[in-house]
């Protein structure tokens, strides 16, 4: 008879650990990924000026809207 130990910690189970912890790091790489490209966007919209906000469609007041938001806020 094979025990709830034996069952639970078959060594088939580390490749699942593995696979969750890949698959883990590869969305946590991704939300960095986000995370940064959100900064750098808004960083590019802190340096327009008026007209060129004018031109893309975007208030003032809008884009100070959006500036002012840390990297993680939609």
């Amino acid at each position: 008879m094979t025990s709830h130990f034996q069952t639970a910690y078959a060594p088939h189970h580390g490749a699942d650990i593995l696979d969750s912890f890949g698959a883990g790091a590869a969305n946590l790489v991704s939300l960095f990924s986000l995370w940064a490209d959100r900064d750098r966007q808004r960083h590019h919209l802190a340096g327009l000026d008026s007209r060129m906000l004018k031109d893309v469609g975007i208030s003032k007041s809008a884009a100070s809207r959006e500036i002012a938001k840390s990297f993680w806020n939609v």
